[in-house]
């Protein structure tokens, strides 16, 4: 059986990537969701755009793995390269330290950009950066960073503490 040339195979089912597509609950279920969505969509959408706008104004100098020559394309605004990527991470304390990194040691910035670059611009959109920050900090409790959605977590989290 041939699959939709939209969907990719994995190993014990198959996965749609349109987001649209997927039903998260059913039936009383999606109630929850449905009323929860409006609480949540201003807090985060708020401290999203507001990550998003900081990693925007970082500074796009420096040495990006991705062009080792230095023939890498003129930055796009609606992108953040490799360069503002670190420089972010480094000043949001995403990560404290570059110094305990050993050359043999994996890139956390280049890691990040590998793992959330759907499309293998070498760079992130804002839907592919929002998806970082949900996945680098989900179920994390500390606040020492910025830009993380410190206040969007706090109130998901008192949200599902009422819900149980």
């Amino acid at each position: 059986e041939e699959l939709p040339a939209d969907t990719m195979t994995v190993s014990f089912s198959t996965f749609d990537p349109n987001p649209f597509s997927r039903q998260v609950a059913v039936g009383k279920a999606i109630w929850a969701f449905d009323a929860m969505d409006p609480l949540m969509e201003t807090p985060f959408r708020t401290e999203a755009d507001a990550g998003w706008s900081f990693f925007q104004s970082q500074p796009s100098e420096g040495d990006n793995p991705y062009y080792p020559n230095g023939d890498k394309p003129a930055d796009v605004p609606t992108l953040l390269p490799y360069e503002k990527v670190k420089s972010g991470m480094l000043a949001s304390k995403w990560v404290v330290s570059t110094s305990s990194l050993s050359s043999s040691s994996t890139d956390p910035f280049k890691k990040a950009l590998d793992s959330f670059d759907e499309n293998g611009d070498h760079a992130l959109s804002y839907r592919e950066f929002t998806l970082l920050t949900i996945e680098r900090f989900a179920g994390k409790g500390d606040s020492t960073c910025t830009n993380c959605l410190v206040d969007s977590r706090k109130k998901l989290s008192a949200l599902f503490q009422y819900m149980d």
